[in-house]
């Protein structure tokens, strides 16, 4: 988390579209909040650990199912939210605002 966070450089949509893979957002050094989150989720599932996507207006995250994390950080089915375009935000925080948005998840089996 906090390696997309600190090192993907945060590039406002361009509502075009397009969903960079995980090597062009790694290779450009930035992206929009899906390609963010395509990133994060590629490179946590590569350690075997399960993502969904969240879909909320207008952005899109990620939520690790983490059950053994504190439960500071995660909901009560182990899903912990990782929001890599939230400079300020700590490992388990999003916005409040976002927090608050009605949400669609998005996970693979």
């Amino acid at each position: 988390y906090y390696f997309t966070r600190d090192n993907i450089k945060y590039i406002s949509d361009p509502r075009d579209g397009y969903v960079e893979t995980a090597l062009e957002t790694l290779s450009a050094g930035g992206s929009d909040c899906d390609g963010m989150a395509v990133l994060l989720a590629n490179m946590l599932e590569s350690v075997g650990i399960h993502t969904r996507f969240v879909l909320i207006p207008n952005h899109i995250y990620v939520q690790a199912r983490l059950q053994k994390a504190p439960r500071k950080y995660r909901d009560e089915w182990g899903w912990v939210s990782l929001d890599a375009t939230c400079k300020n935000c700590e490992f388990g925080e999003i916005p409040p605002a976002d927090a608050m948005a009605k949400k669609e998840y998005i996970e693979k089996y």
